[in-house]
């Protein structure tokens, strides 16, 4: 069983995270746009609450799991673990739910467990960039696109 996540820590304001078109085929996702997946450090309620408030239709709310490093060599000795895209911001391992037992085990094969913080985030996957704009005017980074 994996170790239960904290929230999405305060100091992650926004990172925005791409996937090449390869990716994007693979898990049949719309193959002829390249969704942008953004993290805003809110909640899913606060998400959605956007999502229905302003009736957004080009996006939707995506769990993410995060794995935070005490040094950049245990990050990337994970990540040349891992098989697939692997996002990554400073010491800090972006995982889709999908991934997210294939860093578990890496982190366990390199004895990682107990030095690994674990989080939970949520993304915002946008396939327009009109909903993404509402998001940025929503949580203050109206200037930040």
């Amino acid at each position: 069983m994996f170790p239960p996540p904290t929230r999405t820590p305060s100091n992650l304001s926004r990172c925005r995270l791409h996937f090449d078109q390869s990716f994007i085929q693979r898990v049949n996702f719309m193959k002829n746009h390249t969704p942008e997946i953004i993290v805003y450090g809110r909640t899913f309620d606060e998400v959605t609450d956007v999502m229905c408030r302003r009736q957004l239709l080009h996006c939707e709310p995506v769990v993410l799991y995060g794995f935070l490093f005490a040094t950049d060599c245990d990050q990337v000795g994970v990540r040349l673990g891992m098989e697939g895209i692997v996002m990554w911001e400073g010491k800090l391992i972006i995982a889709l739910p999908a991934q997210r037992a294939a860093a578990e085990s890496t982190i366990q094969q390199l004895n990682m467990g107990s030095q690994v913080k674990r989080l939970e985030l949520v993304g915002v996957r946008f396939w327009a960039p009109q909903d993404q704009a509402v998001f940025d005017e929503e949580f203050g980074f109206a200037d930040a696109s």
